[in-house]
């Protein structure tokens, strides 16, 4: 499915025991065609280490898949501990040909860090995606999650 992320470890490409594969509705992130920006709906605690799902298959053709898929979290956002581990348990994988798994999270050393009191923060990465097309299709697109302490 996407064997460049599998090569580089960025995905494990599997279904490892114990993996939680579905997120609940509210942690369910669909990208669009039409909007370069997407807001998840789900507000994550600093506290949280919870699975999103983000929903690839809008932007594919029929028989189409994605080859290659590369997260970056803006610089704003990194200053604040917003972090997409890339390895380990919490490294992001694909659920299957338009679906992939990803677990944000904020640095420990940032947790308790008064930025999450009261609204909290929009923490944004961007995923830029490559199909296996020939040519290969490009795809960027803006994912904003909300982070405030409950």
């Amino acid at each position: 499915m996407i064997s460049a992320l599998l090569v580089l470890g960025l995905l494990d490409g599997g279904t490892s025991p114990g993996v939680l594969l579905d997120a609940p509705a509210e942690r369910r992130i669909r990208l669009s065609r039409n909007a370069g920006f997407t807001v998840a709906g789900h507000v994550l605690d600093p506290y949280d280490k919870l699975n999103f799902e983000i929903d690839m298959s809008a932007l594919l053709e029929e028989g189409e898949r994605f080859a290659s898929v590369d997260f970056a979290v803006t610089p704003a956002s990194s200053i604040l501990g917003f972090t997409i581990p890339d390895n380990g348990a919490y490294a992001p994988f694909d659920k299957d040909d338009s679906h992939l798994i990803l677990w944000p999270q904020i640095d420990a050393g940032k947790i308790d860090a008064g930025t999450w009191s009261g609204q909290g923060r929009l923490c944004n990465f961007e995923m830029t995606m490559q199909t296996d097309s020939t040519p290969p299709r490009h795809w960027q697109r803006t994912i904003a999650i909300s982070v405030a302490q409950r």
